[in-house]
């Protein structure tokens, strides 16, 4: 069994608490797409708990009314979900600057009627780059853990104390300023009849 351990490092807060004044840049706010093919486009998925496919548009289902993507979490069918935004655009490769990032989002009933699964469900952020495309992501122990209701604010750290290298040579910075994609991987136990639906809002990073 897989237990996640708390850490200060790591906060969930209910709205977006941006210093005035502090620098930020949206990954996605899922306001661009017109339809679920449009958003496919850009973002995919892998991962045993993300069977159903690649998120959809939930158009007039985010925080505020706006566009959110709606990404199904299978925990019957595995213990991992990975949304994927397939390839940065070029003027978003270079997230050396930040020091964070907050992912807005709610996690719901599945829409057939499972149930919910029994542990919390922990997220992870994933990002590739440098030049031999490493992969840096959350370390375990530091995993935010999103309780289902309404919508969170999860803040994850960017720094060597609470992400780790799962590949390749390079260090973080070196990621960070030459990202090619990022990833929002979701992580539970599988269980029987277990699902959710995870919308998300908005990813973006802050200094």
């Amino acid at each position: 069994m897989r237990h996640f351990l708390p850490s200060i490092a790591v906060i969930l807060l209910t709205s977006v608490t941006t210093a005035v004044g502090a620098e930020q840049l949206v990954i996605d706010d899922f306001s661009g797409y017109a339809t679920t093919a449009d958003l496919q486009k850009s973002w995919n998925s892998f991962g045993k708990a993300a069977s159903s496919g690649p998120a959809s548009l939930a158009p007039g289902k985010g925080e505020a009314g706006t566009n959110a993507a709606l990404f199904q979490l299978n925990w019957d069918a595995g213990d991992n979900a990975n949304m994927r935004l397939i390839a940065l655009p070029p003027e978003k490769t270079d997230l050396s600057g930040y020091t964070q990032a907050k992912v807005i989002l709610k996690l719901a009933d599945d829409a057939q009627g499972y149930s919910q699964p029994t542990s919390p469900t922990a997220l992870r952020l994933v990002i590739k780059g440098g030049p031999d495309d490493s992969i840096w992501q959350t370390d375990t122990d530091v995993m935010p853990t999103v309780a289902s209701g309404s919508y969170t604010t999860v803040i994850i750290p960017l720094s060597e104390a609470t992400m780790v290298r799962e590949s390749g040579h390079s260090s973080l910075q070196q990621t960070l300023s030459q990202a090619s994609d990022v990833r929002l991987r979701f992580e539970n136990q599988q269980a029987p009849d277990a699902r959710q639906d995870a919308y998300i809002d908005m990813l973006v990073l802050t200094e």
